[in-house]
């Protein structure tokens, strides 16, 4: 019995080693050049319009990544899933403190400057983007599929947050 013990326990530990490397780390974004994009793109706009530029905040990127793997899998576009949880409820259940929030979805472009200038040119989006009281951004980014509603394009969400 010690034999077994000797041999199924290491065993046992190799194949959960080679199972956690099978798993990403979700807290890596999958996209950083495109993120960092999207976060220039939206300081470079706040700079023109004499607003300080936003902090990037990777748990928000999070949150904002797993909403736009969401939208891919499920093909959606929204600021509220299938399930009926928005985005105040997802940035509250990733342990968030927030005194303000906004969010702008997107689909259907192809690169990062197609998506903000699509932000920019809907009142709501624009608001979010030169919202005065917002500190820091999260950016999220997930290639659709050919079968999805809007194909191969980037589903964009990017989370502004005020904290206080």
């Amino acid at each position: 019995m010690k034999a077994l013990t000797r041999i199924a326990i290491p065993l046992l530990l190799l194949f959960t080693l080679i199972a956690l490397a099978g798993c990403s780390d979700s807290n890596d974004e999958k996209n950083p050049d495109m993120v960092l994009e999207m976060v220039d793109l939206i300081n470079a706009e706040r700079s023109a319009n004499s607003l300080p530029a936003l902090t990037h905040n990777l748990d928000l990127s999070h949150v904002a990544q797993l909403h736009a793997d969401d939208m891919v899998a499920r093909n959606f576009l929204g600021h509220v899933n299938p399930d009926g949880h928005d985005y105040f409820w997802r940035v509250t259940d990733a342990g968030i403190a927030y005194a303000g929030l906004g969010e702008n979805v997107s689909a259907g472009h192809f690169n990062m400057k197609a998506a903000h200038d699509a932000f920019m040119l809907s009142p709501a989006h624009r608001d979010n983007i030169l919202q005065v009281a917002a500190q820091e951004v999260g950016v999220g980014i997930a290639q659709g599929v050919p079968n999805s509603d809007y194909g191969q394009s980037f589903y964009v969400c990017v989370l502004f947050l005020q904290r206080d």
